[in-house]
């Protein structure tokens, strides 16, 4: 049994961006019932089917968030979302970031009326530059 979890857990890998992967489905292809699917998944992963792929999705989502400059609806799209404020919601819960690009931009601050430092983001908030709201230069 636990090879054919490990089967499907390949298939996963490879298709976790498809918004229709259920754990029904999962468990089908593994030729088991739900209830005994979902332990033995758990066992060889350290993580309950669905909460698997949702990890797979937004780390996923992570990285096109760093490197693209897409609309959210793009990229939670590519990552097995249908709707992006569930995408937004989850990525949320999961990460305690917000997924919204908005707000951040190019700081500079002055002092006396010259530029004394400035913060560099892209015109939208990517992941990495959440905290740039709060910071302030004196």
């Amino acid at each position: 049994m636990a090879q054919t979890v490990e089967n499907v857990l390949h298939y996963v890998d490879e298709h976790d961006m498809d918004p229709d992967l259920t754990v029904k489905q999962l468990a089908h292809m593994a030729q088991l019932s739900t209830w005994r699917f979902t332990p033995i998944f758990q066992e060889l992963t350290g993580k309950k089917p669905l909460h698997y792929v949702t990890d797979l999705r937004i780390n996923r989502a992570k990285e096109l968030l760093l490197r693209r400059n897409e609309p959210l609806r793009s990229i939670a799209q590519e990552v097995g979302y249908t709707d992006e404020y569930y995408f937004s919601r989850r990525f949320r819960q999961i990460t305690g970031m917000s997924a919204y690009r908005q707000g951040c931009t190019t700081h500079v601050v002055f002092s006396r009326r010259k530029p004394v430092r400035t913060v560099l983001a892209t015109g939208w908030v990517i992941y990495a530059c959440l905290i740039l709201r709060s910071i302030h230069f004196r």
